[in-house]
Formats: C-alpha cells, structure tokens, sequence
C-alpha cells in the first residue's frame, strides 16, 4: 500500500464508512486481472464473495463502473443488490433490476458505425469489440503486431470523427471510438448527487478512463489506484492487487461493522 496523498487519513475515512458508504469500482484491472482473452476476464478469487457481504447485509452501496457493456458484466459477476453502469455511462442497471440506457448523439451513431467498419477492415472480430455505444480494438499479448493496425485505425478514425462528438481514446491494451457526451466523471457525479454529502464514498480503478473518476470524486472521497504498476494519477492511494485489494475490501466490510 502507497500513501499518494499526505492529507489522506485512511483511519478517519473507515471511520465515516460505518455511517453510510458508496463503494464505486472499475472492473477490468481492477476487480480482474487483464488477460489475453477478454472473455475469459473473471474476477479475483475472493472478490465476488467480499462483494457479496457487503451488498447482501446493506451494508454498502457497491457500484461497479466499467467501458464494458452490460451484456459483458452479467456474464462475469453476480451479485445479489449490485448496482452497474456499462458503456462509460450509457447504460445503468439499478441494484433492483431495473434498467437505463442513455440516447446516442445521431452525429456519433453514424460515426460509430463508420468506425467500426474501419476496425473490422484492419482487424478481425477477435480484436474488433463492438460494443453498444462505442467500438475498441484490442492487442493486449499482441502489441508489436497490433500496434501499426491500431495506428492505422485511429488515423481512419480521426477522418471519421471530424466535427462529431467523438473522442479516440486509448487505454491498457488498446484504443476505443466513444462519444464525449459520458464517462466514468459522468456516473460518478450522478452517484455522489444520490447520496448524503456525509456518506464515505471511494472510486477505485487503474486505467487512464478512471481518471476521470478520480476527478469528478475529488475532495469528496477516497480515490484508489489498483494496479501492479505505478503511474501518475490523481488517486490518493496505490494499492497492488490481488492481495492489497482484498484487505481493503475486507477493512471495509470491518468498519460497516
């Protein structure tokens, strides 16, 4: 564990956790490792059970963020009261089952589509993945091979974009066409306005998109890298998984008493 922020006191934010807590969480890289087949991403061992005590006794308020859709979530992790949001915030399934999508600009949806054509021309189904509200291609084991047909795709996909409300954005082990109207910022706003200004709220996430998390949470809760490697980020807290994160989790689940 690596203490980023020197005005972070771990001690009096587990404090608050008992009171009320909102626990927001990435899923790949985070609460999974990366691995070559993107479908094959099942959580940590350990982790569905600690989400599980936390959710089914109400003691927290357990959200995962993720760019994945919701289709991909359900067939990774099941836990009873969870709350989900997919697609960078397109798509939100309440913790009752009930679900939200979010309309697309008409502009980007015909973006979208071009763009994934293009990805599709270079790449091939296996690292084209084709998502409701955007389009990634993947190299993950591949780079030195990939890596020019990603070059080559994004520059297609900068001649596509042009004045649309698109965005190309890279992130671990490959580049994505998504629209500028949603992000992870976006849910965690939404999130915090849902609940008390005094519940202890956490992000946790390890890619470049949950920066934007990070940010949007601010000064308002606790911001936690999970990952193997250290980069610069705007987290308060680095924490090496699978290990470190489960000590959190279980801290967490301790203080909710």
């Amino acid at each position: 564990m690596r203490i980023l922020n020197e005005k972070c006191n771990l001690e009096r934010f587990f404090e608050k956790v008992r009171g009320g807590s909102l626990l927001m969480l990435d899923y790949d890289g985070t609460l999974a490792p990366f691995v070559k087949d993107r479908m094959a991403a099942v959580p940590y061992e350990g982790i569905t059970e600690r989400l599980v005590s936390l959710t089914s006794a109400g003691m927290a308020r357990v959200v995962i963020v993720s760019g994945r859709s919701l289709v991909d979530l359900e067939k990774f992790i099941y836990v009873p009261n969870l709350e989900l949001w997919g697609s960078h915030g397109f798509e939100r399934k309440l913790n009752n089952g009930e679900r939200k999508n979010f309309p697309l600009n008409k502009d980007f949806a015909e973006a979208l589509q071009k763009g994934i054509q293009r990805c599709l021309e270079y790449g091939d189904r296996n690292s084209c993945e084709i998502k409701p509200y955007s389009v990634a291609f993947h190299w993950r084991e591949m780079e030195k091979e990939r890596i020019p047909i990603a070059k080559a795709i994004e520059k297609e996909w900068k001649k596509i974009c042009g004045n649309t409300n698109c965005e190309i954005h890279y992130f671990d082990g490959g580049i994505e066409l998504r629209s500028k109207e949603r992000n992870k910022g976006n849910v965690v706003r939404e999130l915090l306005s849902e609940v008390s200004q005094d519940a202890a709220a956490a992000y946790l996430g390890d890619d470049i998109t949950d920066e934007e998390a990070f940010i949007a949470l601010g000064k308002r809760g606790l911001k936690v890298l999970i990952r193997e490697e250290f980069r610069p980020t705007a987290a308060d807290l680095h924490l090496v998984p699978p290990k470190e994160l489960l000590m959190f989790l279980d801290r967490w689940r301790k203080a909710c008493g």
